[in-house]
């Protein structure tokens, strides 16, 4: 008779301080790959980057790979990584196609929608609690990053815009899957399989719009592998640590820290307005990260 298997270990205790400190590492790392990925868009297909994204992506795990060994890879939720495999890569290619079709500023914009869908699934599934402090802290950020991006009425339904939007919709949902998995995977396995399964999916499409990276695309396409991985160990332990609503929201970091990056490399000076939209901004923010302290 088969001894009967050992129970799933208890998630850690809610941490939204701990959570949000990982969200905005993994938000950095995510910024600073889409602003390389921008200017690869120019000369490689959005399929082929996202090919070669996930690739080198598990490259970067071998080491982690070889220290834990084979019971690394067992896992009781192989359709919870599929689904957050799927919402994931459809996620990032639709953003990179979004970011190819409009101005950045109305697509990382666009993109910011994903808060609202994230804390009404927070709401719907895992019964979060949205305080009125909460709700005006997604609504003064939101308003800075139209401060910062004032996205173009020309954006209006178009295709472009729609895109983003989808993308922000599977940006939540992929989130969401994160959360679910958290509750018993460990955060390393969950960035492990993101990147493996999308490797899979990210076959297809590459094969129908392939184009072959040059030498000199190589050392870019390492480097955007190398933050994803980053990116991704972080927002799994982000999501295992912090309330559901109270992390998606800390996304809001992305857009300032995109003008800090224009500024420094490109010496792209912001607008006096696009300043006030960045202090709200962070202001918004670290409302979310500091008054997630205690513990729900």
């Amino acid at each position: 008779m088969s001894e009967p298997a050992p129970p799933a270990p208890a998630p850690p205790p809610s941490n939204d301080l701990r959570g949000g400190l990982y969200l905005i590492i993994a938000v950095l790392c995510f910024t600073l790959a889409f602003s390389v990925i921008k200017q690869l868009t120019l000369e490689l297909s959005e399929p082929v980057i996202g090919l070669f994204r996930s690739l080198f992506a598990l490259i970067f795990f071998l080491p982690m790979l070889a220290q834990k060994g084979i019971g690394f890879f067992k896992t009781s939720r192989p359709i919870g990584h599929l689904w957050r495999s799927v919402f994931g890569y459809a996620s990032f290619l639709f953003f990179v196609y979004a970011v190819a079709r409009l101005p950045l500023g109305d697509a990382v914009a666009l993109s910011f929608t994903s808060p609202f869908w994230s804390i009404l699934i927070g709401f719907a599934v895992f019964g979060d609690r949205i305080t009125w402090r909460l709700g005006l802290a997604v609504v003064i950020g939101f308003g800075g990053v139209l401060l910062i991006a004032q996205p173009s009425a020309a954006a209006g339904l178009g295709v472009g815009a729609i895109i983003a939007i989808t993308s922000a919709i599977g940006t939540s949902l992929a989130m969401m899957m994160v959360k679910q998995l958290s509750g018993s995977e460990p955060p390393d396995r969950v960035a492990f399989y993101f990147m493996f399964v999308s490797a899979w999916i990210a076959l297809i499409p590459a094969a129908f719009d392939w184009t072959t990276p040059r030498p000199e695309h190589l050392p870019w396409l390492a480097f955007i592998g190398g933050l994803f991985f980053v990116g991704q160990t972080f927002l799994s332990r982000a999501y295992m640590y912090g309330t559901f609503s109270r992390m998606a929201p800390l996304d809001f970091v992305r857009l300032p820290a995109a003008l800090t990056l224009g500024y420094l490399v490109f010496g792209e000076v912001p607008a006096v307005i696009a300043l006030v939209g960045m202090a709200l901004i962070v202001v918004a923010s670290l409302d979310i990260l500091l008054g997630g302290r205690k513990s729900r």
